[in-house]
């Protein structure tokens, strides 16, 4: 019959959906593992670069102790941030600080306001 084969096919597709959804899944998983992996590495290495940074630093200290170092010039300097906009309160959210509307009225033909 039709209608058998037309659930037949749903069941499909959403074993499909479900398969496709699975696979997706585990290649985010994977996809992160990877990422954790290499952040390590990169820490690893960032770290193993500044401790040869400060050898070094150390060793031309050692050999030019009267000339100015170098590398602590190189040091970005931290700009210097502009002050906060003053935080004023929000007038504009109560009810007490709104201009007061006028109270409408029925006068002779129509409203009013008053």
């Amino acid at each position: 019959g039709s209608s058998g084969e037309s659930r037949q096919a749903a069941a499909a597709a959403a074993g499909v959906v479900g398969a496709v959804t699975a696979v997706r899944r585990a290649a985010s998983a994977q996809r992160v593992g990877r990422l954790w992996e290499r952040e390590a590495v990169n820490r690893d290495r960032l770290k193993k670069t500044a401790l040869d940074l400060q050898d070094l630093q150390r060793q031309m200290a050692e050999l030019y102790p009267d000339e100015p170092k170098e590398v602590s010039q190189r040091q970005p300097q931290a700009k210097k941030l502009p002050p906060d906009p003053v935080q004023r309160p929000i007038t504009w959210r109560s009810s007490a600080t709104s201009p007061r509307r006028g109270k409408w009225e029925k006068q002779g033909a129509g409203w009013r306001r008053r």
